[in-house]
């Protein structure tokens, strides 16, 4: 029944509009974490680079545990250090991290 008060529509969230993807080993980003968006597919969190842009880090699965002991408002340095081998044939390589938090900025 439409506009029943017990009902909420649920609605897709959409990150920003582009996504930090890395393509060679040392590359760097770093940021303020202004958002935690809960997606379809898990957390997404935002950064605000210092230029005041935003960008959205991608939900890979080596990355999000380490994200996920920052919170909104920790300033951030992801560098991304390469790829992992996959553990089963046929499975896709794992992108490596790290994430450092720095304090003062």
């Amino acid at each position: 029944m439409k506009g029943n008060k017990e009902e909420e529509e649920i609605e897709l969230i959409e990150p920003a509009s582009n996504i930090w993807l890395p393509q060679k080993e040392d590359e760097e980003i770093q940021g303020r974490i202004t958002k935690v968006i809960e997606g379809q597919f898990g957390s997404m969190y935002v950064l605000e680079l210092d230029d005041k842009s935003e960008i959205t880090l991608p939900s890979h699965r080596y990355l999000m545990p380490r994200l996920a002991m920052c919170k909104v408002g920790d300033y951030i340095k992801i560098t991304y250090t390469g790829e992992q081998p996959p553990k089963l044939r046929g499975q896709n390589p794992m992108k490596t991290y790290t994430v450092a938090r720095i304090k003062n900025k």
